[in-house]
């Protein structure tokens, strides 16, 4: 009976647990996305140097540029040299970049340098575009890539992924404690059947 009790307590605290991980994964963009590995730039790349949405600038060892203009869906021959630094152009008044992330990406293994970039939109409110370019030990290039909603109704989000995943845990849970208690009713009753006319033989 003891154990039983504690299954009935600590499920809906792992599903709790568990709900509200999805529910940051779905909320900022995990789920559904994963990194994209990009064409491999013809120099070994020493910096990421600046990012404009799917437009990457990197430095390579010897000091020289290249960019690639369309990370999304460019696949080979992506890269292109250029003499310095190119200017991106300026946001619009509709929105406003920031170098920072508009949230964490997914892991990824053995990365030397990072760059970021979030573009909000103050027309579309409450919509993130969030560009994370990440550069491994090994040379190769990835992109994550996501639209995030965000509001004042992320605190709500989660703790309805809190809820559901408690509830999502306590109930069959509470369904088996009571199907072995009900068992356990019936094999004690028949026992006592047993015993009693044992008594009376």
């Amino acid at each position: 009976m003891k154990t039983r009790i504690i299954a009935i307590i600590i499920g809906p605290i792992i599903g709790a647990i568990l709900g509200y991980f999805f529910g940051y994964a779905t909320y900022y963009g995990w789920i559904g996305t994963s990194w994209h590995l990009l064409d491999k730039p013809p120099v070994e790349v020493a910096h990421l140097v600046a990012v404009d949405s799917f437009s990457l600038l990197v430095q390579s060892k010897s000091g020289s540029y290249y960019i690639n203009e369309n990370t999304s869906t460019c696949e080979s021959g992506c890269w292109k040299m250029v003499p310095n630094i190119p200017l991106f152009p300026n946001p619009g008044s509709e929105e406003t970049i920031t170098s920072e992330a508009c949230s964490s990406p997914p892991p990824l293994s053995d990365v030397r340098a990072r760059i970021s970039q979030c573009r909000i939109n103050f027309v579309n409110w409450g919509l993130n575009r969030n560009f994370i370019y990440a550069l491994r030990n090994d040379g190769t290039i990835y992109l994550w890539h996501t639209d995030i909603y965000t509001g004042e109704g992320g605190d709500l989000y989660n703790i309805v992924y809190v809820c559901f995943g408690g509830i999502a845990f306590f109930i069959p849970i509470l369904i088996l404690v009571l199907f072995f208690e009900f068992m356990d009713r019936l094999s004690n009753h028949a026992k006592r059947q047993k015993e009693e006319i044992n008594i009376n033989l």
